[in-house]
């Protein structure tokens, strides 16, 4: 037996929510939307990986999610540019990266 995949399902109340920031932001493309679960994802092939954490480093919270981004500076920018529009996260959350990387907009009260 070898495990294809492990996904994380992230409770919330709007789905739709989501995708200022995981289609906008980081430009995730969506293979599975049924209204009431959203999935999105990449073609780019991943090893399988899980980590569990008692903090999240020199004391921080744990984040629930772990994002890796190839280019920073420009999902930053994309970040910039949702807030702009409107895109339904808060403007607090544009001040540092950590900020972006350790909360999830379709959760977290923003």
């Amino acid at each position: 037996m070898k495990v294809r995949r492990i996904v994380a399902n992230v409770a919330t109340e709007n789905t739709a929510r989501a995708k200022a920031f995981y289609q906008d932001v980081l430009g995730l493309d969506i293979p599975m939307d049924y209204g009431w679960i959203t999935t999105y994802g990449s073609p780019v092939k991943a090893a399988v990986q899980i980590s569990f954490a008692s903090h999240g480093g020199s004391g921080t919270p744990t984040p629930d999610l772990s994002i890796e981004e190839d280019d920073i500076e420009e999902a930053l920018e994309r970040y910039g540019n949702v807030l702009v529009a409107g895109g339904g996260v808060s403007p607090d959350r544009r001040t540092s990266a950590t900020s972006i990387l350790r909360s999830s907009p379709a959760t977290t009260a923003v």
